[in-house]
């Protein structure tokens, strides 16, 4: 009746039409033999820590809490107990918190050889042990009689080296340099003065000086301090940014907790030894975003009258030219006494979330704050997002990487504001959590395009309002708690590919049972379910390889599945010789390699109940599946030129103004990229401006659920900003996004010579079918397929039909048609645009934070004041 050909593209057209989320699985896959075994580890705890140590990358470290090292010197394919080799390291016990063994290592990212391990206190000083040869050999703590030469010794007093960690950070270009902060032994004595000394080691923790001494009684106490080499200091290597007390009266009037107007931000560029420079006063805490140096200063700066503590809050200072001079961080309205966390600033654009304090209760008591976006000055900071989600000191908030200007970001609904109160319980906030997507850094969010159907073929939620929600770095942030999932997850060296666990529904499901596992392969343009259930997942061969085994948060696995092409495909699975809970799945740091280790626990039977449980065991255990030797070489050689093909991260769109294309490999290429593989960047092409992808809205405007366009935030005064003083400012609202290049940005910006927005593309304004006609057009045309696609794709088996590459072009159409159906959707919205905003507004701020704690290898992408 049908020729062959007619089967296969009629049975494409019914697949682009109703099959294309659906995720083909191990059962349908080419399943190629192993060559190999999967390398399999026990450990006497979960592993906490695992580092790749730089270089060629063969040697790895790994930590577990029981204080146990193990090390790898060919890429994971042996290990070592290395907790022999460190001398004076006591009888260590089988347990998760002992007083002995290793707490912590560190390595300096510019020589990976040096590396510095931290003890348990063992009941005497907190011993240490470094490498300066990758682990050949190591030198002993000072104290340990058989030490040798050379030691390796903590800096303080005999108390303190017991009682507490120094806060430590390595040269960024002298390996052997070493600033720690350290309490003096006197904060460990009732009624003592509590202060802190400043210390430095030029030999890699053999030696200290005591910088405190170096000043001879200029400073009393140091505060916070690190190296300003590459941020402000380019060619001074020995130069120290540190906030500090000058006084003892000073100190013991410090309440912990609270901002301190006698606490000084200065600089120095000889280790103290002359006169010091005040580079701000009042400056309470610093932080370096990229080369921008940010600095907390007390309002109350007169230091000659009142309290020393400071009650009526902090203004945030920025200065772009290496502390030469500080201007003012001016948010939408006067806000006081208000905590800050840095969470992005790797280009142009820097993003903050600020914690407000709210005069309503039930704002005020919601885990959420508001993020603001910088204009190209830095110092005016338009509102980007309302409660924006913040917990244990994680924000919801993630770049994805390689795609320029697109972030993820979870919400807190504002139905939280009305949820009623349980006296005992509280609030569930997390309840309320919802997903959204920026692709123009963060000046318009969106909602992510859920899948139709799931990685079983099935329908997924009918119901209205079911949208996509992902797990992000707060639900990471739990570790071995209940609700603790996989974030979101994307790569620099996997361009275009994100992984994240997460539901369908109306908002984010915290039930083990109802979370499943996602991928995105256009930079979260569309996304398809991969596998029911939270699974723990991992890219590698720069996105060539991308691999999961179920998250301990869904239960126990011996099986790991993996994917050659994007997803398209799930092979395996890869079977384990016994069952353990999955914590994490790690890759070398670039994620070029090839080489994949799982680690979590082993599993144990708990038969102290009715019914038997399967729980984690006080064992862990590394599993190492490196595919170079567990794949033939036959069956997945190197790629070759005509293995690759250009692609558009914007689906024929434009991001931040331009329409960018680059290299990645065809999707059914089954082939390595290799360790070596440098991707090719294709063309550049400036797109014309349009209002939505291209405007931002200035300083003291902001977009609302209900309007596409900028408006003015209630009650906001231009005047409360000094910095607008004698500058140009638009009194419409819009300016271009930060690092846009688009053609023509004066046709879209409001202006005196474009008020009314004519020149503004809106829904309904060019010529042809309305809104309303077309909407009914595509429903129409989508019912008659979908009908017609039932009738023949499930009754004629017309799907077995339809060969894999055009299964694969049909599931990209399908996407760029899903994009545009969502675009329609938006712009048919928008056709109602209201002039009144919602009843919701900024109150002053009563977040104070003491001190900044950031980890200095994310300091210019992730830190707090």
């Amino acid at each position: 009746m049908f020729s062959r050909t007619a089967l296969q593209v009629l049975g494409a057209v019914l697949y682009f039409s109703c099959e294309q989320g659906t995720v083909v699985h191990a059962n349908k896959c080419p399943n190629p033999l192993l060559q190999a075994a999967p390398v399999e580890v026990t450990t006497s705890g979960p592993v906490s820590q695992i580092q790749w140590m730089g270089g060629t990358d063969k040697v790895i470290y790994a930590l577990d809490p029981t204080g146990y090292v193990y090390r790898s010197s060919n890429r994971g394919a042996d290990w070592v107990t290395e907790s022999t080799k460190f001398k004076g390291i006591g009888e260590i016990q089988h347990q998760e918190y002992n007083a002995y063994g290793i707490r912590a290592f560190f390595a300096h990212a510019e020589r990976p050889e040096q590396i510095l391990f931290l003890g348990k206190p063992a009941g005497s000083e907190i011993p240490c042990w470094t490498t300066l040869d990758m682990g050949a050999t190591y030198a002993q703590p000072c104290g340990y009689e058989e030490r040798g030469e050379p030691c390796c010794e903590l800096p303080g007093g005999p108390v303190s080296r017991q009682m507490a960690y120094p806060s430590m950070q390595l040269h960024p270009t002298q390996p052997n340099w070493i600033l720690a902060t350290v309490y003096r032994d006197s904060c460990f004595k009732a009624g003592d003065l509590c202060a802190q000394d400043l210390f430095v080691s030029h030999d890699f923790s053999q030696t200290w000086t005591n910088l405190t001494a170096n000043a001879q009684g200029r400073i009393v106490s140091f505060h916070m301090a690190r190296w300003s080499l590459g941020a402000i200091d380019d060619d001074d290597e020995y130069s120290i940014l540190a906030t500090v007390f000058r006084s003892h009266d000073h100190v013991r009037a410090h309440q912990r907790g609270l901002w301190d107007k006698h606490v000084d931000l200065i600089r120095t560029q000889d280790f103290f030894k002359s006169s010091d420079e005040e580079v701000v006063p009042c400056g309470n805490a610093a932080a370096y975003v990229g080369t921008d140096l940010y600095v907390a200063v007390t309002v109350d700066c007169d230091k000659t009258t009142g309290p020393s503590t400071d009650m009526s809050g902090v203004q945030l200072l920025v200065s772009t030219n290496g502390g030469t001079t500080f201007h003012p961080v001016c948010f939408p309205v006067y806000i006081t006494d208000k905590s800050y966390t840095f969470l992005d600033a790797k280009d142009e654009t820097t993003f903050i979330w600020v914690d407000h304090d709210e005069e309503e209760r039930m704002e005020a008591q919601v885990p959420a704050g508001n993020m603001y976006t910088s204009d190209p000055t830095m110092e005016l900071f338009s509102l980007s997002m309302r409660r924006m989600y913040k917990e244990r000191a994680y924000v919801d908030f993630e770049r994805v990487h390689a795609i320029p200007g697109t972030f993820i970001a979870n919400q807190l609904n504002e139905k939280v504001l009305y949820a009623p109160d349980d006296p005992q319980l509280g609030i569930a906030y997390d309840d309320f959590i919802e997903t959204k997507i920026s692709f123009n850094n963060g000046a318009h969010w969106q909602d992510l395009v859920a899948p139709t159907t799931d990685s079983l073929g099935e329908p997924t939620c009918a119901k209205e309002g079911c949208r996509l929600h992902l797990h992000g770095p707060s639900s990471w942030s739990r570790w071995l708690d209940a609700g603790w999932f996989p974030a979101f997850y994307s790569h620099d060296n996997a361009p275009g590919l994100i992984l994240a666990t997460g539901s369908v529904s109306e908002f984010l499901e915290k039930s083990p049972d109802k979370v499943n596992t996602y991928l995105s392969r256009d930079g979260g343009q569309t996304w398809a379910e991969i596998r029911k259930g939270a699974h723990a997942y991992e890219f590698g061969d720069h996105g060539g390889v991308i691999i999961m085994a179920r998250h301990a948060s869904s239960g126990p696995t011996k099986e790991v599945f993996y994917s050659l092409d994007e997803g398209l495909c799930w092979m395996g699975p890869i079977e384990l010789s016994s069952s353990m809970f999955v914590h994490n799945i790690r890759v070398e740091p670039e994620s070029k390699g090839k080489e994949f280790i799982l680690h979590g626990a082993r599993t144990v039977v708990d038969s102290s109940e009715k019914e038997e449980e399967v729980k984690e065991s006080d064992q862990g255990a590394m599993v190492v599946l490196d595919f170079s030797k567990l794949l033939s070489a036959n069956d997945f050689p190197n790629c070759k030129q005509g293995d690759y093909e250009f692609w558009t991260p914007s689906n024929h769109h434009c991001l931040l103004g331009k329409n960018i294309t680059m290299e990645r490999r065809k999707r059914l290429s089954r082939c390595y990229n290799g360790q070596d593989y440098e991707r090719n960047v294709g063309t550049l092409e400036h797109c014309d401006c349009s209002y939505m992808a291209d405007v931002a809205c200035e300083y003291g405007f902001e977009r609302y659920d209900d309007s596409f366009l900028c408006q003015p935030i209630p009650e906001f005064n231009v005047s409360q900003c000094p910095e607008l003083i004698g500058r140009k400012y638009n009194p419409f609202g819009d300016r271009l996004v930060s690092e846009d290049s688009c053609n023509h940005p004066e046709d879209v910006l409001r202006s005196e010579d474009n008020k009314d927005g004519k020149k503004i593309a809106k829904s309904g304004s060019s010529r042809g079918l309305s809104g309303g006609m077309i909407f009914f057009i595509v429903v129409l045309v989508l019912a008659a397929a979908c009908a017609s696609c039932w009738v023949a794709y499930t009754k004629l088996g017309l799907g077995d039909q339809v060969p894999p590459e055009w299964k694969e072009k049909a599931t990209e159409y399908y996407g760029h048609v899903e994009v545009l159906w969502g675009q329609l959707m938006e712009k048919l919205n928008f056709q109602h645009l209201r002039s009144e905003r919602m009843n919701e507004y900024f109150e002053p701020l009563n977040a104070a934070a003491d001190e900044f704690d950031a980890n200095e290898e994310e300091a210019s992408e992730t830190s707090a004041l």
